[in-house]
């Protein structure tokens, strides 16, 4: 949890809630588009239904459009006031990113993740583009008001590499099969901007589950909630005054959450993005087990 001190300084007043342990595997998925599971009724929605809703809600881009993820390894820089709120998201988000199967850069290396606290989360975004330190080139029109909302608790972008399927560069188009692709789309950087003031009184790991979501996947802003069982739905309600104290656990990623991370990186590439997001609804659905524990 976040709570002010003064002007400049911000102090941890919540613990490590849990320490993620053990990496995992990424899975080779199949060429042909996974059977659909059996439809099991579970209250109003079929889990199923509740899947397609899922994936539908993230957020993730056109629907023909393939889902980026990351194939390189990932260079984590927190930049926040606090060693000890830096060292608690480092931590949570290693844990996270390896156990869904990506490397994660040890030592010095060129930060390609890189997460900010920031008092004027808008006014920071702003210096970044104007000093030409990170390009917004490829954020979505209809998403770039999102990155000066003052109201946003989280603005976040990213920046892509399309390669051929053996991972050079390459352009955007399709082989003979409906459902492979001749091309890869790439995450390459992924920019996180927190503004602390409308975060105070959320748990370091909260921000941090929420963070390494929308950072290991592709997922847009969006200013209204998601409504989808999920970590995004962290800012529909004030936090509980019981955090401090213990008296209820800090939101984490949801179960929907760590399997979907899990899937993503388990889903096949150089496929069509429609392909991709029926794969995703077919693998929730069938509740296989999540590789994040």
């Amino acid at each position: 949890m976040l709570r002010r001190m003064s002007k400049s300084g911000w102090f941890l007043a919540l613990p490590v809630l849990c320490c993620l342990q053990g990496p995992a595997l990424a899975e080779e998925g199949q060429d042909q588009v996974p059977d659909e599971p059996e439809v099991l009724v579970g209250g109003s929605l079929t889990d199923r239904e509740l899947s397609q809703h899922y994936v539908r809600s993230l957020g993730m881009g056109p629907a023909d459009q393939q889902i980026a993820r990351w194939e390189m390894p990932i260079c984590l820089s927190v930049l926040v006031d606090s060693e000890p709120i830096a060292a608690q998201m480092e931590v949570r988000f290693r844990a996270i990113a390896e156990q869904v199967g990506l490397k994660v850069a040890r030592g010095k290396c060129s930060p390609n993740v890189m997460i900010i606290l920031a008092e004027d989360a808008s006014g920071t975004v702003v210096q970044l583009t104007r000093r030409s330190l990170i390009s917004m080139a490829e954020v979505p029109r209809d998403k770039q008001y999102l990155m000066t909302d003052d109201e946003a608790p989280i603005r976040w972008w990213y920046n892509f590499v399309v390669t051929s399927r053996d991972g050079d560069p390459g352009f955007q188009n399709f082989s003979s099969s409906n459902i492979k692709t001749n091309t890869v789309r790439q995450l390459t950087r992924a920019t996180v901007v927190i503004n602390v003031p409308l975060v105070t009184g959320r748990a370091v790991d909260s921000l941090t589950d929420y963070v390494a979501l929308v950072t290991l996947a592709e997922i847009w802003p969006d200013r209204e909630p998601r409504s989808v069982g999920s970590i995004l739905d962290l800012f529909k309600e004030e936090p509980s005054p019981d955090l401090a104290t213990g008296g209820v656990s800090a939101p984490r990623l949801s179960a929907f959450d760590r399997r979907f991370l899990c899937e993503v990186y388990r889903m096949p590439l150089a496929r069509a993005g429609q392909y991709q997001r029926q794969y995703l609804v077919n693998m929730l659905s069938a509740e296989r087990s999540s590789c994040i524990r």
